[in-house]
């Protein structure tokens, strides 16, 4: 019922135009114009597309980590999250069961552990409480990161009305010593600024992210 083929460049404008209008909980993050900044050979590709006849019906951005117990597939790690994201018709229970099964079965032939992060609710057209429960009743574990965001049709013009006594005190300390807040300017800027990033980072024994 289900044909699933892994992703090859040849693909590259179906899935785009998949993620961005006809899923249900895909964002810019999951498109392959998104994906494909990160260097080729920096991660071993292990997307996956799902085709119902010849209608794609979900896509999988994951990358292959090689590891001592075996292969894991884990979602790609070029983006933000990813997990499965769903053709929007296909977000109901029957047939988003049915394409969760015919992922597991592919997954139990080759990965030994299989890691979905999902897209959380703020960025999808329907809450996620579906494809999780799902999840777990094909016997997923679920694990948890710590997001925040702020709602801001709720939030004042001036940004520092909700601050606390102690913000308000630092912004007071930051003014009386002359300090700027201001976007950069120019490429010196951005220079100063990473390197304020490396050196703040190291005491945590981090580095940035992106160069």
């Amino acid at each position: 019922m289900y044909r699933i083929v892994e992703y090859s460049d040849e693909y590259e404008k179906i899935w785009d135009n998949f993620v961005l209008n006809q899923s249900v909980n895909g964002t810019f993050l999951q498109t392959r114009n998104f994906i494909n900044y990160h260097p080729k050979g920096r991660f071993l590709d292990g997307s996956l597309i799902i085709f119902q006849k010849t209608c794609v019906v979900s896509v999988v951005p994951a990358c292959i980590l090689k590891t001592d117990q075996g292969n894991e597939l884990y979602s790609h790690k070029g983006a933000t999250f990813g997990g499965i994201i769903v053709k929007k018709d296909c977000y109901k229970t029957e047939k988003l069961l049915e394409i969760v099964k015919a992922l597991d079965e592919y997954f139990l032939k080759r990965y030994y552990k299989v890691t979905l992060k999902i897209t959380p609710d703020l960025f999808s057209l329907e809450k996620s409480d579906l494809l999780q429960y799902i999840l777990q009743y094909q016997g997923y574990n679920e694990y948890n990161e710590l997001n925040t965001y702020i709602d801001l049709q709720h939030t004042s013009e001036d940004v520092t009305y909700e601050f606390d006594r102690n913000k308000l005190r630092n912004i007071r300390k930051c003014e009386e010593n002359f300090l700027l807040f201001r976007e950069l300017e120019n490429d010196n800027e951005i220079e100063a600024f990473y390197e304020l990033l490396q050196i703040n980072l190291s005491k945590y024994n981090l580095h940035p992210i992106h160069t």
